[in-house]
């Protein structure tokens, strides 16, 4: 099997997987003004906001995973065998978040 066939195998496999979500965080900045019309957050650090100076904002987030390239790096990594071990953790998380 050519390497194109088996991407695309990977692929067409992926597409079976659950989404799985992850948590990541993500950075915006904002000015101190748009932060006030939230009317969630009066200060930052401790510090009031200034509605003139920009602020860098964290926030969790939920990412869906891509499967495939999830498939296709533990192909690279580690063969066929790398596959097995990612759908094992795969199967653990989904019987974890069905508990």
């Amino acid at each position: 099997m050519g390497k194109k066939a088996k991407l695309k195998a990977i692929k067409k496999l992926s597409f079976n997987l659950p989404a799985i979500n992850r948590s990541s965080i993500e950075r915006h900045w904002y000015k101190g003004s748009e932060i006030l019309e939230w009317g969630t957050v009066k200060e930052i650090d401790g510090v009031s906001i200034d509605p003139e100076k920009d602020y860098e904002y964290e926030y969790p987030v939920l990412m869906i995973q891509n499967n495939a390239r999830r498939m296709k790096r533990a192909y690279q990594r580690n063969g066929v065998e790398g596959i097995k071990s990612l759908l094992n953790n795969t199967l653990k998380i989904v019987e974890s978040n069905q508990k």
